[in-house]
């Protein structure tokens, strides 16, 4: 009683390793998040977007890709919003109430499915829209996260083996797909780069 609520998510973030976090997660709320931000995406548990958005990153009247099943399908939809460049705004006046089920200090206690997609669409939205730019700005990051998630797989997690297997197999869609994305894009160098390692700006 008498303890401040505790924020889920007040906006995505992107860190220069790739991962995309929710801005404020578990943390209670002191208004620290009370003014109108830009910021990278919106998680996928709240968010509303303009028609036009969506239609316009749309791919082959896909929205999100069909191959991402569930989990990170949200980033990967920002980063096609930034690519094409539209805008991403946190409003703190828009509320509602997320019970969160799935947080990385979590894992352990996942089913082995739910790891193994998660661990596979980390670099099927990579390998999407990594660039020669962006790759060598961030490998320094990507490569000791990669090397620390490969170490955890074969120590603690071999199911999540899989996630690799079916990225070779499917290594020349994913390679088709990037082609796609690429040629999309209208966003010049360094307008979505430069989120990396950027929590948000002022609107």
């Amino acid at each position: 009683p008498g303890e401040p609520p505790r924020l889920d998510a007040c906006g995505m973030r992107l860190t220069r390793a790739w991962r995309h976090l929710d801005r404020g997660s578990g943390e209670p709320d002191h208004g620290q998040y009370a003014r109108r931000e830009r910021v990278f995406g919106a998680t996928g548990a709240a968010s509303l977007w303009r028609r036009a958005a969506l239609e316009d990153v749309a791919i082959d009247g896909e929205l999100f890709d069909e191959r991402f099943h569930s989990y990170r399908e949200d980033a990967e939809l920002c980063f096609r919003l930034r690519e094409r460049e539209w805008e991403v705004v946190y409003e703190p006046a828009a509320r509602c109430e997320h019970r969160r089920r799935v947080t990385p200090a979590g894992r352990r206690a996942l089913p082995p499915e739910v790891n193994r997609r998660s661990l596979q669409n980390r670099y099927l939205w990579r390998c999407g829209h990594q660039s020669a730019g962006n790759f060598l700005a961030t490998l320094p990051w990507t490569l000791g996260r990669d090397l620390a998630a490969l170490a955890w797989v074969l120590a603690c997690e071999r199911s999540s083996l899989a996630a690799y297997a079916w990225l070779w197999r499917h290594r020349g869609e994913m390679r088709e797909r990037r082609r796609q994305l690429r040629a999309r894009r209208t966003a010049p160098a360094g307008a979505v780069e430069r989120w990396f390692g950027r929590p948000g700006e002022a609107w």
